[in-house]
């Protein structure tokens, strides 16, 4: 797994794992530097962020822990043990009112049910309070708009778009309307081909057409000219024989 940040000042990240390792290069103009190692400890689910300067990045480590760590203190800030219950995943850190989050998917491995969580690594605060529970695994995107964050939900059962308000009031949308709006805008693009597609047909017609005419044009021309010849040739053949 391979991740790539650039920064605004022409600096970039890369962080790449091999077996157990994790791996730093950074890059610097057109000068990338050796990698470094940041940990020898991976076991899954690798993501990374830049906050305030800062380079963050969470992973499940081989004792099973879900760790965030930073760079280039090289300190861990927050760490979550799995239990004999409770498997994590699908991590992912992301800014909301100007907070780093990091989100993830606990499953439980009695239920098999499933929630995401958020919570401030820094804070060690839940202010994002995500009850709703997933009898399938769920994938899950973070979109920032304004000051709401919409989260949406993928299962093999449902689709849900969530919205995490400025005061972290979290509410569902109904998002028939969305698919409504999605289908007209199919049904239009479609017409719209189709429109482009008759369009572009009839103008071959009338290229056909123009050619069509142009070769009549020139066939009554040559018959004009064949005629012509006949005739004359008639004239001389009377005149001699």
């Amino acid at each position: 797994m391979d991740l790539f940040i650039t920064t605004t000042n022409q600096q970039s990240f890369l962080l790449s794992t091999k077996n157990s390792n994790i791996f730093l290069q950074q890059k610097s103009g057109n000068i990338w530097y050796r990698p470094r190692l940041l940990s020898s400890n991976f076991l899954k689910d690798l993501d990374c962020i830049l906050f305030n300067n800062v380079l963050y990045y969470c992973y499940l480590n081989t004792a099973h822990q879900l760790i965030v760590n930073r760079y280039p203190s090289a300190s861990t800030i927050y760490s979550q043990a799995e239990n004999t219950t409770t498997l994590y995943t699908n991590f992912k850190l992301h800014i909301f009112q100007k907070q780093l989050y990091l989100f993830y998917i606990s499953i439980n491995k009695e239920t098999h049910l499933s929630r995401i969580h958020a919570i401030n690594p820094l804070t060690k605060q839940t202010p994002i309070l995500l009850e709703t529970t997933y009898h399938s695994l769920p994938s899950y995107q973070l979109l920032n708009q304004k000051e709401e964050l919409l989260l949406q939900v993928l299962t093999k059962e449902d689709c849900q778009l969530l919205q995490i308000q400025s005061d972290y009031t979290v509410c569902s949308i109904d998002i028939n309307p969305l698919h409504a709006a999605e289908a007209n805008l199919s049904n239009q693009i479609e017409t719209e081909s189709l429109q482009t597609q008759l369009e572009e047909k009839e103008k071959q017609i009338d290229d056909l057409n123009e050619m069509l005419q142009r070769a009549t044009t020139q066939y009554n021309e040559l018959m004009h000219v064949a005629n012509s010849y006949r005739e004359e040739a008639i004239k001389w053949r009377n005149k001699f024989f």
